[in-house]
């Protein structure tokens, strides 16, 4: 028992460790003038002042320069950065959520820490915790209060209501592909002989209670998503062809599609 508290100890300290580094890395996330360590050491910020930055030394053979800096200079920034000459911002793709969305996830997130640190947990249930206390609280803030759902972009259109046995037929087809998706992902945890390691076995166990829960769900939110989607015969339903030799109908390209998003 003993030994078991000090391991929630130390998964508790490894969180608040890991959440101790996000002031720092939103700072630089917000920073315009946020540029890549030329030097192959590392990235770092610029403080920038009016009339523009002035490079500094940080360390020997360091140097603190902007986007615009290393842009009259020639130079490229490294990790696919682009840089704006007529500009010392940095020109950054939009994010997927708000940043309000970050926010309630790190409160959700923050909670359940505490209440994990007072309450003796078990290991198990502890990390679940974890994982749900971040993720629930956005998903109900951009269900509920953003609505993204609604979005265009989600491909999914609340006015149709297909007939149930189109839907029936094509959620079908998804559920084999998605048991021959899981199997492949079983096959290759068990195919590599890494996880036969005994580190793994708490992983392991925490599969073990959430693919079952996947499982019972997967068809409830495939008939309901399918039911109102514009485009219904996705890269799942065509690896689901795949599986049962339906080549005819198979678009490899979305079967392509299909297994590097599963890939990563």
């Amino acid at each position: 028992m003993k030994r078991g508290r000090r391991r929630a100890r130390v998964v508790h300290l490894q969180f608040a460790f890991a959440v101790s580094y996000l002031p720092t890395n939103l700072y630089f996330e917000l920073r315009p003038d946020f540029v890549v360590d030329k030097t192959g050491v590392g990235a770092f910020g610029v403080h920038g002042e009016t009339g523009g930055a002035k490079p500094h030394a940080v360390a020997k053979g360091h140097r603190r320069m902007t986007a615009r800096q290393l842009a009259e200079a020639g130079q490229s920034i490294d990790h696919g950065i682009d840089v704006d000459t007529s500009s010392r911002h940095v020109s950054r793709p939009a994010s997927a959520v708000s940043d309000i969305t970050g926010v309630v996830g790190l409160i959700g997130f923050g909670a359940i820490l505490v209440l994990t640190m007072i309450q003796d947990f078990p290991l198990t249930a502890a990390m679940l915790l974890h994982m749900i206390g971040a993720a629930l609280p956005m998903v109900l803030w951009i269900v509920l209060v953003e609505k993204v759902h609604r979005r265009p972009s989600t491909g999914l259109d609340f006015a149709l209501s297909r007939p149930r046995a189109e839907v029936t037929a094509i959620v079908s087809t998804k559920l084999i592909g998605l048991v021959a998706t899981f199997t492949i992902i079983a096959l290759a945890y068990f195919s590599i002989k890494t996880y036969d390691d005994t580190r793994y076995g708490f992983y392991f166990g925490m599969a073990g209670f959430v693919v079952p829960v996947l499982i019972l769900l997967s068809p409830i939110y495939l008939a309901y998503t399918t039911r109102r989607m514009v485009e219904p015969k996705d890269e799942l339903w065509h690896f689901g062809k795949l599986v049962c030799l339906d080549l005819d109908a198979v678009d490899f390209g979305k079967v392509k599609s299909h297994a590097l998003s599963w890939t990563i």
